[in-house]
């Protein structure tokens, strides 16, 4: 006789998380500080590479996506990919504003905007720093959730 799925012998699925594993807080703190190192210094090196950094912020997002589950011992759901790409923005804008900073304050000099004025250069001259950063997070992105998803 065939086991019925309300029988205690029917083999039962675990849940979801059971079967993904739930990431412990000291994996996710690990997750975040390699999002914000990331994305650092991705925010750093954008502007000073040109036009060619359309095409290198995509394998840089994947690097950083990897980086990342590696981090997370691959445990990442939709809410750990939406964090790490908040992480990644603060990391960016944080980064800039912190070399803005350090080399207003080495150099003496003091912009209209002060720091802030890194902010708008993202998108001042030309939004190719802005499209590369907004590049890097989705590849990022699309990285973790791609691999996630392939391993489970």
């Amino acid at each position: 006789m065939k086991p019925h799925k309300n029988d205690a012998n029917f083999p039962q699925k675990p849940p979801n998380d059971a079967r993904r594993g739930v990431a412990s807080p000291s994996t996710s703190l690990a997750t975040i500080i390699v999002a914000v190192i990331c994305g650092a210094v991705a925010g750093w090196a954008v502007g000073l590479l040109g036009w060619s950094v359309l095409f290198i912020s995509a394998g840089y997002g994947v690097l950083c996506g990897e980086m990342i589950l590696r981090a997370s011992d691959r445990r990442c759901s939709i809410g750990c990919n939406i964090s790490v790409v908040i992480a990644m923005l603060v990391g960016a804008i944080g980064g800039r504003l912190v070399v803005a900073a350090l080399v207003m304050r080495s150099l003496g000099v003091k912009p209209p905007l002060g720091a802030l004025d890194v902010i708008a250069d993202l998108v001042s001259p030309s939004p190719i720093p802005l499209t590369a950063l907004l590049l890097t997070f989705a590849f990022s992105a699309a990285w973790i959730r791609y691999s996630t998803r392939r391993t489970h």
